[in-house]
């Protein structure tokens, strides 16, 4: 079970991972006329639609598999990042921290997919 020692340090080891990623992320997209956004008005994380029709890269990568790697891998991949953080989120609000670390875990991996999916997006 993580202390609350280590759950701070993890968490503020995120956060900073992520402004750093946001600023970079941000240049770069107005660098290439691109505006990639990883969250709505609100603050959640959010795919944003793609910038290219699901057909533009044929015949690399056809259109049924572009459509489906958007649909049912980023966009469900958006989806637990939120969750994830709503959990850790409650579990704060709670003080119940038997399951910090899984959700650390589940948005991790979550968000690093949907950041790397959303810088990708700038460099096709």
């Amino acid at each position: 079970m993580a202390t609350r020692r280590t759950f701070l340090q993890d968490t503020a080891a995120v956060g900073a991972g992520l402004l750093m990623t946001n600023a970079h992320s941000a240049d770069a997209a107005e660098n290439a006329g691109y505006v990639d956004k990883l969250t709505d008005a609100d603050g959640k994380y959010a795919a944003a639609p793609l910038p290219y029709a699901y057909d533009a890269l044929e015949p690399v990568i056809d259109a049924r598999t572009v459509e489906l790697h958007f649909n049912f891998h980023h966009k469900p991949a958006v989806a637990a990042a939120n969750k994830a953080e709503e959990a850790l989120a409650r579990a704060c609000d709670t003080n119940d921290f038997a399951l910090v670390k899984h959700h650390e875990k589940e948005l991790a991996f979550q968000l690093s997919s949907h950041i790397l999916h959303t810088v990708s997006l700038i460099h096709i």
